[in-house]
């Protein structure tokens, strides 16, 4: 026989956290009541108990609390949605039929504690299993105990029994409160011996066996001295009470499966139809028998809004290349698709927590001068006539400059300027995109002035004149992010796109100045510095640009030193401007022909300059042949973090033309660096939001993320604050072979940043 017992109030914590905000068709939250039943779903499918019961805590002053005025004292005050979901929760279970308990005084982990206390023993031929959202109740395991809960997510199931336990902790369960005593719980506010860490505590309870013991000892580390008393004290109030007075009936809280006449109503009302669907798969009735009044409507329900996006980030997970597939296949039974495929944390970890980020950015928007939006229109468009005349005066006719065919007859046929080195269009005529012209712009002074054209022109009719539809009542121009919009996890900014501003130039500078940052408040700028190159650094292992990083040195008059063959002190402009055509090309997949026309050299010269470098970074060479050879034995190529990229095409490899072969396989070397890098700043997205911008929302907004760089709106009055505790959040939230480092810069305008 089984019995499960339910931690309540961890789980629906657990869920809260754990998904992005839902609300019902009412305006209702519902996320952690969503979260808590899919975890209860699945359990049921899971363990199958014959006696189920739900266990919470109550509002009222615990005997820890009377003990330890400072116990959990730190938490933040639980938000409204949580305590009105907690409320509907409990509400719900009995009329499904699942027993509860709770009592005044006392946490639910001193219920479980009890419970498990009365009902073990070999006699009794009852398993117990404690489902939770954390590990307290570990120390709860023995013969006949386990505990179920979650690695990440809600979903990412682990079963903890002794054996498990002790793989873990190196302890017993029944020692974790002894190992408290020692360490502390950061979570639950509990001091422990200050200097005392895991690797110590461990160490002298496997020795002694116990709190008690050691401090029994004559000879015992000084950080012990005199703190006998704490630790006790933090034992004690890690202890969970096994001696709660209540008065239970085990046959009380028999299970007899879901009660569908009470459960489907208010899942309807709730909009949880995947929920129903799961119900009605693992129920033993019929889906006839189980839903009697209007039954299969299940399958023509909309999903929400919410649950589409969910999907769809599963989806595009899976496969990049088909984000917009549509899928007959249920949420659940996604997830156990990306469990299968190893990607279920980039899900659970990084996609899903930052769901409710981007909605928030979104939603908060980035404020427009409309006045120097105006001047900034009528300057460009003076300018924008101004440099047509002088293009028609140079060419001695009229003519587009946007039409390529027109360009392509007055550049190569009328002025006869020469087309060496530029590439040509599939259809075997000569480029003019803007990257093929800047290698002829020192030709002919006409091309210097028609890119300028395009230049100014796309900054009117991209961003100037569509920008004042797109400024909302607020006065705020609210973007909309796409995380399933790109194959390298990357994300993506459309209506209108925030990520594409132009740089470079005076009047990109302009458009820049446009936006505002709220009354009262400053922009500032955290910017990866060369986070790709060290991204490469980390992955590839090449010991040569590690060693720059570490250093602090500068990469790309490092990597000038190590191809020239000179010192760092007699390395050029130019020689550090070929070093970053390198850094950034080759990783990339730049080849001789490439290389030789950006730097305007022969093939012959390129070829020797590539040859070069890969001698002196004889590891970064390793990894692209590495990630090559994978990609074509795997058919696909990962992340640090797992996050996966399929290339379906390589696997008719003999078949594809050569230039095509190489172009999939020059994109398969970036991924892993591009997808890396992406899956870094979204973590740092995370923690920022979870650790500062819940908390003290109304001081500090995240704005815009673009690429390596995250723009945010910080009061002016308490930004010195923040500034520090991001750029330190930033640089930490992962631990590479090679540091990161943030450059940080703030200003009233967008275009007025300067450095911190």
């Amino acid at each position: 026989m089984k019995l499960v017992i339910l931690d309540s109030n961890a789980l629906i914590h657990r869920a809260y956290h754990a998904l992005p905000p839902l609300t019902s068709p009412k305006g209702e939250p519902t996320s952690a009541i969503y979260g808590f039943f899919s975890t209860f779903i699945k359990m049921i499918g899971d363990l199958k108990p014959d006696y189920l019961i739900a266990t919470f805590d109550r509002p009222e002053t615990t005997f820890r609390h009377k003990a330890f005025l400072a116990y959990k004292a730190h938490r933040p005050k639980t938000p409204e949605d949580l305590i009105w979901q907690l409320q509907k929760v409990k509400e719900i279970l009995p009329g499904i039929g699942v027993y509860t308990i709770d009592k005044a005084g006392y946490e639910a982990d001193d219920i479980i504690g009890t419970l498990t206390h009365k009902l073990c023993s070999p006699q009794s031929g009852l398993e117990i299993i404690i489902v939770t959202g954390d590990l307290d109740t570990l120390q709860l395991i023995q013969d006949g105990v386990k505990v179920y809960t979650m690695k990440r997510g809600i979903s990412d199931i682990i079963v903890y029994d002794t054996k498990a336990v002790i793989e873990r902790f190196s302890l017993p369960p029944e020692k974790l409160p002894d190992y408290k005593g020692l360490v502390g719980d950061a979570s639950d506010n509990i001091p422990g011996i200050s200097g005392i860490g895991p690797k110590t505590a461990i160490q002298l309870l496997q020795k002694f066996g116990s709190l008690e013991k050691i401090f029994a000892q004559k000879d015992i580390p000084e950080k012990l001295k005199g703190k006998k008393n704490e630790a006790l004290f933090s034992k004690e109030l890690s202890t969970i009470n096994t001696d709660v007075p209540f008065s239970f009936s085990l046959q009380d809280s028999k299970w007899q499966g879901f009660n569908s006449g009470e459960i489907e109503p208010l899942f309807r009302e709730f909009a949880f139809q995947s929920l129903l669907t799961r119900i009605s798969s693992q129920n033993s009735k019929k889906p006839a028998d189980l839903f009697s009044q209007n039954q299969e409507s299940l399958t023509t329900i909309k999903k929400s809004p919410h649950e589409e996006k969910i999907q769809n980030i599963a989806l595009w997970l899976l496969d990049p290349e088909k984000k917009n597939a549509s899928s007959s296949d249920s949420l659940t039974i996604l997830k156990e698709r990306l469990r299968k495929e190893n990607v279920i944390n980039i899900f659970e970890d990084i996609e899903i927590p930052l769901l409710p980020i981007l909605e928030q950015m979104s939603k908060e928007g980035i404020g427009v001068d409309q006045k120097t939006l105006k001047l900034l229109q009528a300057d460009l468009e003076k300018d924008i006539y101004s440099l047509k005349k002088e293009i028609t005066r140079i060419a001695g006719e009229e003519f587009n400059p946007n039409s390529s065919d027109q360009l392509r007859t007055l550049l190569f046929e009328k002025l006869k300027i020469s087309p060496k080195y530029l590439r040509k269009t599939p259809g075997g005529k000569i480029s003019t995109k803007e990257s093929q012209l800047l290698k002829i712009i020192d030709n002919h002074i006409i091309i210097g002035h028609i890119l300028k054209y395009r230049e100014l022109e796309k900054l009117l009719t991209t961003y100037v004149i569509p920008f004042f539809q797109k400024i909302e009542k607020d006065g705020k121009i609210h973007t909309t992010f796409n995380q399933t919009g790109t194959t390298t996890g990357r994300l993506s900014s459309e209506n209108p796109n925030l990520q594409n501003i132009p740089a470079q130039g005076e009047y990109a500078l302009r458009f820049k100045n446009i936006f505002l940052p709220t009354k009262g408040f400053l922009f500032v700028s955290f910017d990866y510095s060369q986070i790709e190159l060290r991204v490469a650094a980390h992955l590839s292992g090449d010991k040569d640009l590690k060693l720059a990083f570490k250093k602090g040195e500068d990469i790309h008059t490092h990597t000038a030193s190590r191809v020239f063959g000179v010192s760092v002190e007699k390395v050029t402009k130019e020689m550090r401007r070929i070093a970053k055509v390198f850094n950034f090309g080759i990783l990339y997949g730049l080849g001789a022909r490439g290389l030789g026309e950006n730097l305007r050299i022969s093939q012959g010269e390129a070829k020797k300059f590539i040859d070069n470098y890969f001698e002196r970074f004889s590891g970064v060479k390793e990894y692209i042949q590495k990630i090559r050879q994978e990609v074509i034995e795997n058919g696909y190529v990962k992340t640090h973090f797992g996050r996966k990229r399929w290339f379906y095409e390589l696997k008719n490899l003999a078949r594809l033309p050569r230039n095509v072969r190489e172009a999939y396989l020059r994109e398969a070397v970036n991924m892993p660096i591009q997808g890396t890098t992406a899956d870094i700043v979204k973590l740092a997205m995370i923690k920022i939001y979870n650790e500062l911008i819940k908390k003290y929302g109304n001081e500090i907004h995240l704005l815009l993320q673009i690429h390596d760089d995250l723009l945010f709106e910080i009061k002016e009055a308490s930004m010195d604050g923040y500034i520090p505790r991001i750029k330190e959040i930033m640089e930490h939230v992962v631990s590479l072979a090679v540091p990161l480092k943030v450059d940080v810069k703030k200003g009233a305008r967008w275009g007025e940043l300067a450095s911190f």
